[in-house]
């Protein structure tokens, strides 16, 4: 995997860091404005709203982390896996020359074992013709 497959996600994940702080905070403000008209409209205090905008926070920030956390394990895993496909593609290549090479001394094998052949059978012919002449032929 090359550096700027790893530095786009780095970037998205910096530049969507604020961004995402951001994007809850103003969840957070729209839910305390919601919780504050409902606690106002039950006679509830303010206290009862700040509670709940602080727990909203707090989930808010854990959710953050754990996204941020998800995010770096699938970086790692992506980097691992781009690792072990570098190696299989290295052990296919060297399979690949290996059949190669096996199908060249296999060819070499049959030119030699068809020429082997040739001259077991001029041999043969030789040795019957003087066969032949040797009888009387």
């Amino acid at each position: 995997m090359n550096s700027t497959s790893i530095a786009a996600p780095d970037l998205l994940l910096a530049e969507q860091g604020p961004r995402t702080q951001a994007l809850y905070a103003a969840i957070n403000r729209v839910q305390a404005v919601i919780e504050a008209a409902r606690a106002a409209e039950h006679g509830l205090g303010f206290s009862v709203v700040a509670d709940e905008v602080r727990k909203l926070a707090e989930k808010s920030s854990a959710a953050t982390k754990g996204i941020s956390q998800l995010m770096t394990e699938t970086l790692l895993r992506i980097e691992e896996g781009s690792r072990l496909s570098e190696q299989v593609e290295d052990v296919f290549s060297r399979i690949t020359r290996a059949v190669g090479n096996s199908c060249s001394a296999m060819t070499d094998i049959h030119k030699t074992s068809a020429q082997q052949a040739q001259a077991t059978h001029s041999a043969a012919r030789l040795l019957s013709e003087l066969h032949g002449s040797a009888n009387g032929g």
